[in-house]
């Protein structure tokens, strides 16, 4: 007799950042916008212009986030909702050997509060966007933005995506996505970056929401020796 399959635990729904943490946030993204050393630190470092971090902490999207006391990179996590994009979470990064971080060379990520999911970073609205780009990571969706000027500007028929990890891409898929769009994939140069295109991955499910014949254009530069944000996390 097979044993009987084992209950899984309740999915405990993802509650929006109460007023507090809202609160919090908005200052931490205030002290990034009051800081134009910060906003010059941050940009040196991810090779960016100072003008896209204040676009992004302009927005909402980017902050100097209070984490074991310290000041963090910090970027907001939205997820979908019946009244627009709704703030569940910071995702805030821990640069190593900082506190709460041991390791000697690589930071790690923490989300405050835990449990709301990998929901990628977006700018725009997925929903009403002729032209979508998704990238890995929020670095790399502000990295393409400054690229394409889109910080001085931010043109209402765009959305940028960036992934957070493996599970992003489910998460991506329960967003409104206009099923008219043209998207453009940009994959990294490693192992996650090829599961894309695997016949189950993000590329073919991505497909199947749009209409025909929109094409969905992917870039996957494996023969690089680095990913597009040159290994920086």
């Amino acid at each position: 007799k097979a044993p009987a399959p084992r209950p899984q635990p309740a999915t405990k729904p993802v509650a929006p950042l109460p007023g507090p943490a809202m609160d919090k946030w908005h200052a931490a993204c205030a002290d990034l916008l009051a800081s134009p050393a910060e906003i010059q630190r941050i940009a040196a470092w991810r090779g960016i212009e100072p003008a896209a971090v204040e676009f992004a902490a302009t927005r909402g999207l980017i902050g100097l986030y209070s984490y074991f006391s310290l000041p963090r990179e910090a970027f907001l996590v939205e997820m979908p909702s019946d009244h627009g994009m709704l703030p569940v979470s910071v995702h805030v990064r821990l640069a190593p050997q900082t506190k709460g971080n041991d390791h000697p060379t690589k930071a790690s990520w923490r989300y405050a509060p835990s449990g709301c999911g990998a929901w990628p970073w977006i700018v725009g609205d997925l929903a009403t966007a002729e032209h979508i780009f998704i990238v890995e990571g929020q670095w790399d969706a502000l990295a393409l933005s400054n690229l394409m000027g889109w910080h001085l500007s931010f043109p209402k028929t765009t959305a940028v995506v960036g992934l957070r990890g493996s599970t992003s891409g489910r998460k991506l898929l329960q967003h409104p996505i206009n099923p008219e769009a043209y998207i453009f994939a940009i994959a990294d140069a490693d192992g996650a970056g090829a599961k894309w295109f695997e016949p189950d991955g993000l590329l073919n499910s991505l497909i199947a929401v749009l209409k025909h014949p929109r094409p969905l254009h992917a870039f996957w530069p494996a023969a690089l020796s680095a990913a597009y944000h040159g290994g920086r996390l």
